[in-house]
């Protein structure tokens, strides 16, 4: 069997946000996917929700704009510590 996921905003959508060191943007919701593309620190971020794997397992879904390029992807909430508010 298949498994659902779940994406839901726990901070108002579209958010502003900071990086405060580099993370990687995973293009599936997982961290051991493919790498979209490596946030350099102080790279902006906009929040778009929180995927939720497993009761006890969700990544961070954002956007991140460079050189007229859009990236969506996925960062690990492990990673939230390094995500400030703009």
């Amino acid at each position: 069997g298949g498994y659902t996921t779940l994406t839901a905003a726990t901070l108002p959508g579209g958010t502003k946000h900071k990086i405060s060191a580099a993370l990687h943007l995973y293009k599936k919701n997982t961290a051991k996917g493919k790498i979209l593309i490596t946030l350099a620190k102080r790279a902006k971020i906009t929040y778009l929700g929180r995927t939720y794997l497993t009761k006890s397992k969700s990544t961070l879904h954002v956007t991140y704009k460079k050189a007229g390029r859009t990236y969506t992807g996925y960062i690990p909430i492990s990673r939230l510590q390094y995500i400030i508010k703009n």
